[in-house]
């Protein structure tokens, strides 16, 4: 019978070549399938992966503790996204609503109702300072809101079709839109 102990660098070695073999087949290290339909946005952070998913659901995976925490919107999720503190999501979903939930406890805190998205998947975002949530519509549009009134504070045609991506930069007042007519559109003041 062959015995082997293993040192802490020696596990860190095989581990390193367990994922260099993944990575030369073209296989995951690592599958997760908690989720019971599509998955249509993921957010990493340093100790956790969200998820939002057709089922209506945002899902986040502890990766420290291996738990899971989920937040059922009722609607089909085309988009997550954490403010910049991290203490939020904001969820855009197919009726129409973007959906401001408080991480740790799950509370809605918020709703945004003006752009269209009945059909495709759609991007938002929130401004560098949190003070604005920003998203593209079906009808070539992109909307800002007031982050706490949820009152709908610019919207201007964009694009010729539907807005499927925005993005703010996390420094600079600049942000930047993509559109199913081909184009995509860096904004600044």
């Amino acid at each position: 019978m062959l015995k082997a102990e293993l040192s802490g660098n020696s596990e860190a070695m095989i581990a390193r070549r367990i994922r260099s073999v993944h990575q030369d087949l073209g296989l995951p290290f690592s599958k997760c399938r908690a989720c019971p339909d599509s998955v249509t946005s993921v957010v990493v952070t340093e100790t956790e992966i969200l998820g939002g998913s057709v089922d209506g659901t945002v899902r986040t995976f502890d990766i420290r503790l291996g738990r899971e925490i989920v937040d059922n919107l009722g609607q089909s999720i085309t988009s997550i996204f954490l403010s910049n503190d991290k203490k939020c999501i904001l969820a855009g979903c197919l009726d129409s609503t973007l959906r401001l939930i408080e991480r740790f406890s799950g509370d809605l805190l918020q709703e945004y109702k003006g752009h269209s998205c009945k059909s495709y998947k759609l991007d938002s975002c929130l401004t560098n300072t949190d003070a604005h949530v920003v998203s593209g519509s079906e009808d070539g549009k992109i909307l800002f809101w007031d982050l706490v009134d949820a009152s709908v504070v610019s919207s201007a045609k964009a694009h010729a079709s539907v807005v499927t991506s925005v993005n703010y930069h996390p420094i600079e007042n600049c942000m930047i839109t993509s559109s199913v007519d081909g184009t995509v559109k860096v904004w600044k003041p």
